[in-house]
């Protein structure tokens, strides 16, 4: 039987694919297909280079949390790093926020979901364990 929390995981798993085949697709065009504002200077090659990147390594991300929803149980040590790293990446935002100001609502939902989501994740991680302990 597929624990809710497996359904949960794998959800999120589709949800970052999405964003990781279109900014890899598109590159830094992805940004205005998801609303997100150009920079001033337009798309450039190291720009457009950057984004693609992100895009593939957040689709690993995808994949990584597929992959561990399959077996809870055996892939608990690498969830903890999925989260953790979410986590870190979301809290990295802070940086931006210091030197640039406040992101667009798009990126302030996204950054809600990297900062709230891993925390609790992490915790039904926890418990979904100590049940299956006991």
């Amino acid at each position: 039987m597929t624990s809710r929390l497996a359904i949960v995981l794998k959800l999120m798993a589709a949800a970052c694919l999405v964003p990781a085949l279109i900014h890899g697709f598109w590159g830094a065009e992805a940004d205005s297909i998801v609303g997100m504002q150009i920079p001033t200077g337009g798309i450039d090659a190291s720009y457009d280079s950057q984004n693609r990147f992100y895009g593939v390594a957040f689709g690993i991300y995808a994949a990584l949390l597929w992959v561990a929803a399959t077996d809870i149980r055996k892939f608990a040590g690498i969830l903890r790093i999925i989260f953790m790293m979410m986590f870190v990446a979301g809290c990295s935002r802070f940086l931006s926020l210091t030197a640039y100001g406040w992101p667009s609502d798009e990126v302030l939902f996204l950054w809600s979901t990297e900062i709230l989501l891993p925390p609790l994740l992490w915790f039904w991680l926890k418990r979904y364990e100590a049940l299956e302990d006991s």
